[in-house]
């Protein structure tokens, strides 16, 4: 077998599965976007409380907006990157999807760290507020935790995949793009699950706020 054109089928089948997982990227920035929006909707809640929250809510709503953006971008900015190292030859594909793992596990510590300020600055009246809030934010932390070394974990084993298909002659390429088509679409599902978690941990918050 070719090594080489092995090499460029494989990072051509990366290619497609990167460009997969951008799509899943893309929705996780529309899932915070929603939770912009939630936290408009328990902001306008919360400014109800008292008038000296008001401006202390309005700054919240822009740090938040901000913060989630900032997020979304780096995201969807890694996405891209993964996108072109797969382009690349084989024997450069390994160190960009190492990459790739290590920016995901941190923008979901990040995520976590955000939601963690915004409930500090969420808190208003009472000590059953604060421990419910605080209740919601750490499960979204959780999960967004648990998703990024999943996302390491898949990615660790789409390397692996890509370096024994270059380095032994005698592995078929169709195991190879079978390996990275099985890896991408386990990287889908665990984009769309923790785009769900999120929200139900939204839609938590904001039925513990109205109680």
């Amino acid at each position: 077998m070719d090594i080489a054109k092995t090499g460029h089928a494989a990072a051509e089948q990366l290619n497609i599965a990167s460009g997969n997982v951008n799509d899943d990227i893309e929705a996780l920035g529309d899932a915070a976007g929603r939770v912009n929006e939630r936290i408009g909707e328990i902001a306008t809640e919360t400014q109800a409380r008292g008038a000296e929250f008001e401006d202390e809510t309005d700054r919240l709503v822009r740090l938040a907006t901000e913060r989630l953006e900032g997020v979304a971008n780096a995201i969807r900015g890694t996405a891209a990157e993964a996108g072109q190292a797969a382009a690349n030859p084989a024997d450069r594909a390994n160190a960009r999807l190492e990459q790739v793992g290590d920016s995901l596990r941190s923008l979901s510590e990040q995520a976590a760290e955000r939601m963690a300020e915004i409930g500090v600055a969420l808190y208003v009246t009472t000590d059953d507020f604060r421990a419910r809030l605080d209740g919601a934010l750490d499960g979204v932390g959780a999960r967004l935790d648990e998703t990024g070394e999943e996302v390491e974990q898949r990615t660790s084993l789409m390397v692996q995949a890509i370096g024994d298909g270059a380095d032994t002659a005698a592995t078929s390429i169709f195991d190879i793009l079978e390996a990275l088509r099985a890896q991408s679409g386990a990287m889908r599902e665990i984009a769309s699950r923790t785009a769900a978690h999120t929200e139900q941990s939204l839609e938590e918050t904001e039925a513990a706020l109205r109680r």
